[in-house]
């Protein structure tokens, strides 16, 4: 019913969202968008956002903001099979040059791209954010594909074929993203950020790695819709994988670690080992600012304790934040016998000791802590009396 209305000419169109359930992997060509949706039958069109009713088709130079998705088949790790072909897509794509805001998920056929059509870039110089979620090979072809301003925000989550990825793939895509920060930043200080989630005992697990201009904002693209901002100089890669390994041996090497100021580290998983993050610690050496959430703060702060005179990592970090932390609880995981705090405390004194070196400020935030520990690492003239030490109890 609602389709039937949208093959009729609506030369006023403005603003458009559906969302159905019924028609997500039909090829019936009632239940999708009509072919001449956004050049003849609404050519004014500025917002569009559809759930499960095809790709629409077309030219525009009207259209700013456009979000597509479909839902997974149960049956399927990927999406059953569109009734239109990637080189429609292509062609839609290359001709709507005044987007701002592009999402896709799970819209994309699932075929590869033909060489050929690398001959030709899909030239958006408008657009702000890209959101991109979808099979691996197509996804990253993609991306290759897309001619967008050094300042957008680019997000993109790979869903790996029967779960299998590929690291050159990876690889490539990551510096392909990574690469206009290192250009552009100039002397702006870079954030990374690690973070990974368990998705379930059988499937998965996430890893979401974010790299961006420590000193940008989100900026409002469209004030009636909420959702539709972005951070400038912001790029974002999640990977579905059991591969653990892809991190330290694809992500690590292709990021601009010297650039990094600001490193965060999150997870709702198991804690990788204590090794595996003195690499990224030992690659990290600008760094002044580090965040530790969950349970990634007992085997991180294990590695802040310098073993004698030489070998201190993060040699000028100056700013600790440790946030939703259990600090004097020992950690459900492994064969560890000692709380965050406790490990805090030797990591801190052991730098101070060896290098008469110091925080100037150290930051609970929504922590577990109780208030002898808190008044201990408050005591006057700790560590030179040169680390404030805040707590916030409340998240703003």
């Amino acid at each position: 019913m609602i389709l039937s209305v949208l093959r009729k000419h609506l030369p006023n169109l403005r603003d458009l969202t559906i969302h159905t359930y019924s028609a997500a992997h039909s090829r019936d060509s009632a239940n999708l968008l009509p072919a001449d949706f956004l050049s003849q039958i609404a050519p004014s069109i500025f917002y569009m956002r559809v759930h499960n009713i095809g790709f629409p088709m077309g030219s525009s130079t009207a259209l700013r903001f456009l979000v597509l998705s479909r839902n997974l088949d149960s049956n399927r790790d990927a999406p059953s099979p569109t009734p239109y072909t990637l080189a429609e897509v292509l062609l839609t794509s290359r001709q709507l040059p005044t987007l701002e805001f592009l999402y896709l998920r799970h819209i994309l056929p699932s075929e590869m791209i033909a060489e050929s059509a690398f001959n030709q870039s899909i030239q958006l110089p408008h657009l702000k954010k890209l959101v991109v979620s979808d099979v691996e090979p197509v996804c990253v072809d993609l991306c290759f594909l897309l001619d967008i301003h050094s300042t957008a925000e680019v997000s993109v989550a790979l869903t790996p074929d029967r779960l299998h990825v590929s690291a050159h793939s990876i690889e490539r895509l990551w510096r392909k993203l990574g690469d206009p920060l290192r250009v552009c930043v100039g002397d702006a200080e870079l954030t990374f950020t690690s973070i990974e989630f368990m998705l379930g005992d059988n499937a998965p697990s996430s890893s979401i790695f974010r790299l961006g201009d420590a000193g940008t904002k989100p900026i409002a693209i469209s004030h009636d819709h909420d959702y539709l901002h972005y951070s400038p100089r912001t790029v974002a890669l999640t990977l579905f994988t059991r591969e653990r390994s892809l991190w330290k041996e694809i992500i690590l090497p292709a990021t601009p670690l010297s650039l990094v100021k600001h490193l965060r580290f999150g997870t709702t998983m198991f804690p990788r080992p204590a090794e595996d993050i003195q690499v990224m610690l030992q690659a990290t050496k600008s760094v002044t600012s580090l965040t530790l959430v969950g349970a990634s703060a007992h085997p991180t702060m294990s590695c802040l304790a310098p073993s004698g005179p030489d070998g201190m990592l993060l040699p000028k970090l100056q700013e600790l934040r440790l946030e939703d932390v259990s600090c004097n609880s020992i950690p459900p995981t492994g064969d560890v016998s000692t709380t965050v705090i406790e490990e805090l405390n030797y990591a801190l004194d052991r730098r101070y000791q060896h290098h008469g070196w110091s925080l100037s400020s150290l930051t609970f935030q929504g922590c577990e802590i109780d208030t002898p520990s808190l008044e201990e690492l408050r005591v006057a003239g700790r560590w030179g009396g040169r680390t404030r030490v805040d707590r916030i109890t409340e998240i703003v």
